[in-house]
Formats: structure tokens, sequence, C-alpha cells
């Protein structure tokens, strides 16, 4: 699953990604995000990890951990931790692409995908492979 849009905010892409990074801040205003129980702390390469509560139709989620990384200062990346145990339920992978626009405004393109994780493609790789061998 997989979801897409563009947007033009009155900011600097800086501005827009380090919004984001604070995720108490932007959890106001995407209700996907829950209680954050560590806030990002990023190294000196941009890479850092964050662990919150999500929300899956309003209904919240295990607190999961997620690697961030910053392309300063025009594109994040939050990527589910390998080896986490929410990684059996779903995979998550969320961007934003931060641009310049002509004037004083960024042109900000969220991208994130959520993938079934190992419980779920586990019950189907038998049928899959029976699928090859034929």
């Amino acid at each position: 699953m997989e979801a897409t849009g563009t947007t033009l905010i009155e900011a600097e892409p800086r501005a827009v990604l380090e919004w984001i990074l604070d995720l108490e801040r932007y959890r106001q205003a995407d209700p996907k995000v829950g209680p954050v129980k560590e806030p990002v702390r990023l190294d000196e390469e941009g890479l850092g990890r964050v662990r919150y509560r999500g929300r899956l139709v309003g209904v919240p989620t295990p607190v999961d951990t997620q690697d961030v990384h910053l392309e300063r200062w025009h594109r994040l990346t939050l990527t589910g931790a390998p080896g986490v145990w929410t990684r059996w339920f779903v995979d998550f992978e969320g961007t934003f692409e931060c641009e310049r626009h002509p004037g004083h405004a960024s042109r900000a393109l969220p991208v994130q995908a959520a993938t079934p994780g190992l419980a779920h493609g586990s019950s189907a790789r038998p049928m899959a492979g029976r699928d090859h061998a034929r």
C-alpha cells in the first residue's frame, strides 16, 4: 500500500524537514503518528533512529523503531528498523523530498509505503513455491 502527494509549503526545505523530524510537532498534522517514545537523534552523517507508537485507521499500534536518514536538506527517509519484532506484521518506509520552489515556498513530496511483514508472507511462500515448480 503506497500513498503519495505533493504540497507547497511557505518555508525553506530545511525548516520543513526539521519540522517533520520533530515528531511531537509533526504528529499534530499527521494522525498516523502517535506518542513519541524516543525522539530522533541524528549523527553527523544524518543517520539515527526514532521510536514511536503509530495509528492505523485510528487504532494505536505497538511502539515501533524506525531508522532515519536525512540527506541535508532535501530528503528524509524513515524505514522500519530490521530485527525489530514489529517487522513480522508490517514494514514501513516514508520518504519526504523537499525542493525550493519559485518564491519562498518549498515543494514537498511525501511518499509512504506499508507492506505486509514476514508473518503475512510466510503463509504465502509455500504456495508461491508450488507455482514456480510447475
